[in-house]
């Protein structure tokens, strides 16, 4: 407590002394002069001037006199050669201000903004009575409303769209000053969903930078926009045109507009389904059943619809095609109209109804090196009867359904007695009390797409020995054998798409022997314990899984039958 109170007498102490020096000296910091001046008002896009005014009124120098001047936020500062400069801040030294002394100097400008916007400038005065080293600031402030925009920018568009239609944006603009503007440029951002199509006058760079070479006294000039939006219902759509001027070799933004377009609630609106599901997962010679329905949300009748379907995928079996649409093989697509269904020859406001067609997949992939292999099937409904709200050829609505396919995956387990890679010994036909080996023949097809983390697993029932004779194809994967419990384990990584069709077959053969005991005399003995496969298509992310039946002596390949006595 004692040391707070000690430390505080010191600082009263040292601020006593510094206001009886600063009395005794005779510096008034009330002395020393900070002015910005500035037209209270300025038309945006055209050059000002700030005239900014030090003073020091004091019987002392200043010294280590420094001025910061903040420019106007956005505005584009300039210097004595109307060349921009690189910063909003502009530092000076002004070395030592005497004694009665004034320096006056002047700032350039170009505001933007909004009419009725304020722009704020501001300066920073540092500086060292020459009596006293402590350094002082002074700060001083300007205000500037823009009254007029040079160059007014009117940005139109529908106020409310259809997701899928065709909008044009237009942007106005005119010149109001009194001079004319040279190397102007526009630039427009576009919301997502906005597929450019043209502009009038064409495009200067890629497709939303527009080159305007000079704009006269009292001149205007219009650029048109072309393009297809999409969007959700009820999305706000914003278009953004900022007009730049040219200063040295750099533009610079000095006006701004926007517009919004709405999407709205679509009047038709179509859907497609593949087994009444939207998520089906289909496979190699499936027989699928699609439905494509539409509906109307308007107020509105429609008359003469058309309804298509265009199917895409090499999966598709074309010829076994069932529908009561019109198919154009060329296209690959179903037409519905008005003869084939009677709603589309008249769909009353809040109707909707449906069409089928069934199709049946092809049983093989295609012996390419591909994989991810899926179907589309995209749905089209439109009509030339357009409420007189809307300025369009035709409403329409479109929906598509991508389906993946899962992959062909093959596994076969069989044992042999005649062997082209191992040479087996012993009674073909197994005898009791006497060794008789085989050679066990794992292998993978899999077409479609690749599997990853594959697993297949059995074991050696009790008295079947294991040969340790391998031969693995591809080398990298590995078959492990416990002896302790008989388990057979062989772990691969990655089944590429096309394995075993346009690409070598996996492949694992094994070795094992069986002893019959007399137990087993006329009997079926059991060589290998059921097979489980596994592993996650890498495509449609589902578990793939399956068993196969254990091997006896009966179900040899090219040897089958039961241990004689």
């Amino acid at each position: 407590m004692k040391r707070r109170i000690f430390i505080g007498l010191i600082v009263l102490a040292i601020l006593g002394i510094t206001i009886f020096l600063l009395y005794r000296s005779g510096f008034r910091e009330g002395q020393v002069g900070l002015e910005i001046k500035a037209p209270e008002e300025a038309t945006a896009g055209q050059e000002i001037e700030y005239k900014i005014i030090v003073e020091n009124k004091n019987n002392f120098s200043l010294n280590e006199v420094r001025l910061s001047f903040f420019y106007a936020e956005n505005s584009i500062p300039l210097n004595q050669d109307g060349q921009p400069l690189n910063s909003l801040i502009n530092n000076f030294d002004l070395g030592n201000l005497g004694s009665r002394d004034k320096k006056e100097f002047t700032l350039k400008a170009v505001l933007s903004g909004e009419k009725g916007e304020t722009k704020k400038a501001k300066a920073t005065l540092t500086y060292i009575p020459s009596n006293i080293r402590s350094t002082f600031r002074k700060n001083a402030e300007t205000a500037t409303t823009i009254s007029k925009i040079s160059i007014p920018l009117t940005l139109s568009g529908p106020p409310n769209v259809l997701s899928g239609q065709k909008v044009e944006v237009t942007l106005d603009l005119r010149n109001e000053t009194d001079k004319d503007f040279e190397n102007l440029q526009v630039f427009f951002t576009y919301p997502d969903g906005f597929k450019f199509i043209k502009a009038t006058p064409l495009v200067s760079q890629g497709n939303n930078i527009f080159n305007l070479k000079s704009l006269g006294v009292g001149k205007g000039d219009r650029i048109k926009i072309e393009g297809e939006i999409s969007g959700f219902e009820e999305e706000g759509k914003r278009f953004v045109a900022i007009l730049r001027k040219k200063y040295g070799d750099k533009y610079f933004d000095f006006q701004k507009t926007q517009t919004i377009l709405n999407v709205s609630t679509p009047l038709l609106t179509t859907e497609v389904l593949i087994n009444d599901s939207k998520d089906y997962i289909a496979k190699a010679g499936d027989k699928l059943k699609y439905k494509v329905k539409f509906s109307n949300n308007s107020d509105n009748n429609f008359s003469a619809l058309e309804l298509r379907a265009l199917l895409e995928g090499q999966m598709f079996d074309l010829a076994s095609l069932k529908t009561d649409g019109f198919f154009d093989n060329n296209t690959r697509t179903i037409l519905w109209n008005a003869a084939s269904n009677q709603l589309l020859s008249n769909l009353a406001p809040n109707q909707g109804g449906e069409v089928l067609f069934e199709i049946d997949l092809k049983d093989d992939f295609p012996k390419v090196f591909a994989k991810d292999y899926s179907l589309k099937v995209s749905s089209l409904i439109q009509t030339s009867s357009v409420p007189p709200d809307f300025n369009l050829d035709k409403i329409s609505a479109t929906a598509n359904l991508i389906t993946k396919i899962k992959s062909k995956t093959n596994f076969t387990s069989e044992a042999r007695y005649n062997d082209s890679v191992f040479s087996n010994s012993g009674p073909i036909q197994p005898k009791v009390g006497q060794k008789t080996t085989y050679t066990i023949h794992w292998k993978i097809v899999n077409e479609g797409n690749d599997l990853t983390n594959v697993k297949i697993i059995s074991s050696l029932p009790p008295g079947i020995s294991w040969e340790d004779k391998t031969k693995i194809t591809p080398t990298q994967s590995d078959l492990d054998y416990n002896s302790s419990t008989g388990r057979l384990s062989w772990v691969i990584s990655t089944v590429p798409a096309g394995t075993g069709t346009v690409s070598a077959i996996f492949e694992a053969l094994f070795q094992v022997g069986i002893m019959p005991g007399i137990n087993q005399a006329n009997q079926s003995a059991e060589i290998m314990k059921e097979v489980s496969f596994e592993g996650i298509d890498n495509w449609t992310k589902e578990k793939v899984e399956f068993n196969l039946s254990g091997i006896n002596t009966s179900t040899i390949s090219d040897s089958p039958g039961t241990v004689r006595p």
